[in-house]
Formats: structure tokens, sequence, C-alpha cells
């Protein structure tokens, strides 16, 4: 999403990612698209509510975001997830205003 060369075994976003970057969803962002990241585990963890933001991203669903109904242990299965975001984009593809998400 942003280029960033990850030079060290470390996951860049947690600890590096400081400031706002030029990533491509604060592009897109900037040309009018609604910029949604989904990831349905705990908000804080890897530091994903603050790089997100930094990213670009309008809006970031978390785990409180999702009906947690059809878990692999302790992770949302794929298939509820991609129906709970396509239930929650639908309105957004509606309006006809470009979304990355």
């Amino acid at each position: 999403l942003c280029g960033f060369p990850v030079t060290q075994d470390w996951v860049f976003f947690e600890a590096r990612l400081r400031n706002k970057s030029p990533c491509l969803p604060r592009a897109l962002q900037e040309l009018g698209y609604t910029t949604l990241a989904s990831h349905p585990n705990v908000a804080a963890f890897w530091n994903r509510v603050n790089a997100y933001d930094r990213a670009g991203f309008n809006l970031y669903w978390s785990a409180k975001d999702f009906r947690l109904d059809d878990m692999n242990g302790d992770f949302l299965g794929d298939a509820s997830l991609y129906a709970q975001v396509l239930e929650k984009i639908d309105p957004l593809l509606e309006t006809e205003t470009p979304t990355l998400n």
C-alpha cells in the first residue's frame, strides 16, 4: 500500500510508520475515493488504528464492527468476513462513489 522498503525482519506498520504518508489509500482519498480498511481482529493489534489512519484510510472496521459468527479458532472465517464487508459497502457502491476496501 505504501511501497516502503523493508530492510529488517519486522512489521513496518507496527513501529516505523510514524507520520501520515503518501500511500495508495491517501492518494485515492485525495481523488475522491472512500477508503476503508477491514480487518476482523482487535483494533490496536499491530498498531492498526494508527497505521491505517497514517496510510490514508477514512475508516477502519475491526473485530468490534463484525458479527463473529463463523470462527476458525480465534479468527473470523473468510466467507463470513467477505459477506459482511459486501453488506457494509453496498450502500457506498450504490452512491457511485469510488471505494477502496
